[in-house]
């Protein structure tokens, strides 16, 4: 995660206008630009680009639901890249809302490659969420037939950084798998 902020002159300071555009040069190169789209956006409207599509599980879809964007409206932003991005910029609301879309939008297709992504680490409430998702009873059958769920559990040791986050999950799924069953 890089950025680099060069030093920011007040607007109202006496630097010169040359001074200003060469101070006040602001590089993000970890965000995506539709995520930084979405962001900017909702700041000046309070909306980002996350509906429920067709191509969902359907749990929440309401197929009389259409969405016609408005001129100017940014591209559907990955609702984990844009909880990750309102994180970091401290934006709560936007932070809180895709947290509530990534719960609802959780399906056994895609559970295990949300569970599995190694940035959740830090995220106990989400990635606690996902761990009981897949306990469920109502879906662990198929979610252990998932070829994700063997890759999750048998490729641990195949990239470093990943090795010690893909243990805890398997510690704790297994932990919450044993108290499913037992019960």
């Amino acid at each position: 995660m890089k950025s680099k902020v060069s030093t920011v002159v007040a607007a109202g300071s006496s630097a010169s206008t040359e001074e200003r555009d060469q101070q006040s040069i602001l590089e993000i190169d970890n965000v995506k630009f539709t995520t930084m789209h979405n962001i900017v956006y909702y700041l000046y409207t309070g909306k980002v680009n996350m509906h429920y599509s067709a191509n969902d599980d359907g749990s929440y879809f309401d197929p009389s639901y259409t969405f016609t964007p408005p001129e100017g409206h940014p591209p559907a932003a990955d609702p984990f890249e844009l909880y990750l991005a309102a994180n970091m910029f401290l934006l709560e609301e936007i932070e809180h809302r895709t947290e509530r879309y990534l719960r609802l939008t959780c399906s056994v297709e895609n559970i295990l490659s949300r569970l599995g992504d190694v940035r959740l680490e830090p995220y106990d409430a989400l990635r606690e969420f996902y761990i009981e998702f897949v306990a469920r009873s109502d879906i662990l059958d198929v979610v252990r037939k998932q070829p994700a769920f063997k890759e999750l559990v048998e490729g641990v040791d195949e990239i470093p950084e990943k090795s010690n986050y893909r243990r805890e999950i398997i510690h704790q799924l297994f932990m919450k798998l044993s108290l499913v069953i037992t019960v």
